[in-house]
């Protein structure tokens, strides 16, 4: 019912934090930075909307649109993704080519 479909969802959503911390650490980043340029390489997108309480954040917020995922890190995210929308009957992006 629907205490299963809550746990589901937040086995789900943990399951695409772990993914985007690993791809973090590739990249030597953080968690945000990562799923700002997730974000920003969907074709349908032009811009993201960050803010920084510090220079830290101002530092990483300015790598994003230098970030470059591999398929192999673009298809981990996209399949957790996929999972939501089937599951949920959620519609997350659009079904267009991801932009390398």
């Amino acid at each position: 019912g629907k205490v299963f479909r809550h746990l589901w969802l937040l086995h789900l959503f943990q399951k695409l934090l772990a993914v985007l911390h690993e791809i973090a650490k590739k990249h030597e980043t953080d968690i945000g930075t990562i799923a700002s340029a997730y974000i920003l390489h969907q074709p349908a997108v032009t811009a993201v909307i960050v803010g920084a309480r510090n220079r830290e954040h101002l530092n990483s917020n300015l790598r994003i649109p230098g970030i470059k995922f591999t398929e192999q890190e673009a298809n981990a995210i996209l399949s957790i993704l996929d999972e939501l929308e089937e599951d949920f009957n959620l519609e997350l992006y659009a079904k267009e080519e991801y932009q390398f």
